[in-house]
């Protein structure tokens, strides 16, 4: 549903500038109007000015986001090109596709942008109101209660995974092509969960056809304060979120990196970037070089851990 966003933005420099001119050309490898085109066109349209150059994205989706991530592996490390990296395709792809055709780690980290929480969501009909409770009832019902993803391998798929490894219950995964399309057997009581992004699940929730247990950030979320975090519910060390990051390639100079990394931050203080993004459910990190660079490594590590253990596939 970000992708409704889009037409409240203003138009992203995404055309090739004039014969000659420079240009930073950011490779999204995910589609025109995904989650990652609107924040990165709010980032665009900010950062262009203070580079005072033009930035291209140029977007190559395809297979989980390998493809254009494979092809930013590929580019002159010269900062002329760089990545627009995520929890796809820097942190899940390169476990459940064999042959990626990088390696995450060998990225330049140059900035930790945004992050994206999520919320647990039971259909009201169950009487559940706690997190606590929903897990007593998946407990006492192993592999009864069913939750929606927007595909194997998807973030919310993951999520569903490792919350079942911290609570010790047995739920039926029901993959569905996007999350959207999951979300009206959510809302008539065919699928009980759903680990879904507070945007996506915000309306539902005050609708009252769900209830929200718990959101996977550190802390509260303005988009709906009284629903508590994943620790305050009772699981703790279960913080999750999709994040939004860029990254240069392989061998750029560290030099480059902190040129770049710090245009980024002042980028994020911009108050116009934070009412941008403030109603979409979105964090501003704000992670610097060596911060995106501890991140990764994290992220790598737990994704591939829950994808191997669990036999994950691609959809």
């Amino acid at each position: 549903m970000l992708a409704g966003a889009c037409a409240l933005l203003p138009a992203a420099r995404a055309q090739i500038p004039r014969p000659g001119a420079a240009y930073v050309r950011l490779l999204l490898p995910f589609p025109p109007g995904a989650t990652s085109d609107v924040l990165a066109r709010i980032v665009v349209e900010r950062a262009a000015t203070l580079l005072d150059e033009a930035i291209v994205i140029d977007h190559r989706p395809g297979a989980g986001g390998t493809i254009g991530t494979a092809e930013a592996a590929r580019a002159a490390a010269d900062g002329r090109t760089l990545l627009w990296g995520t929890v796809s395709n820097m942190a899940i792809a390169p476990a459940l596709f064999p042959n990626p055709g990088y390696d995450p780690l060998a990225f330049v980290p140059i900035a930790l942008l945004f992050g994206m929480p999520h919320v647990v969501t039971i259909h009201a009909s169950h009487g559940v109101s706690t997190l606590q409770a929903l897990v007593e009832l998946a407990r006492s019902r192993p592999g009864a209660l069913s939750y929606a993803s927007s595909g194997n391998g998807t973030i919310s798929h993951l999520i569903g995974e490792l919350f079942q490894r911290r609570t010790g219950t047995e739920l039926l995964h029901v993959p569905y092509r996007s999350g959207p399309q999951g979300l009206p057997d959510h809302l008539s009581g065919r699928i009980d969960l759903r680990f879904d992004t507070l945007l996506d699940a915000r309306p539902a929730v005050l609708g009252g056809k769900v209830r929200a247990l718990a959101v996977t950030a550190a802390a509260r979320s303005a988009l709906l304060p009284d629903v508590p975090t994943m620790a305050e519910a009772g699981v703790a060390d279960f913080v999750v979120t999709g994040w939004f990051a860029v990254y240069g390639p392989p061998g750029l100079p560290a030099e480059e990196a902190q040129r770049l990394a710090g245009m980024l931050l002042r980028v994020l203080r911009d108050d116009g970037v934070l009412e941008a993004v403030r109603p979409l459910g979105v964090e501003i990190l704000a992670g610097g070089r060596h911060a995106l660079a501890a991140h990764t490594h994290r992220e790598v590590a737990r994704w591939g851990d829950v994808i191997r253990s669990a036999g994950i596939k691609p959809g």
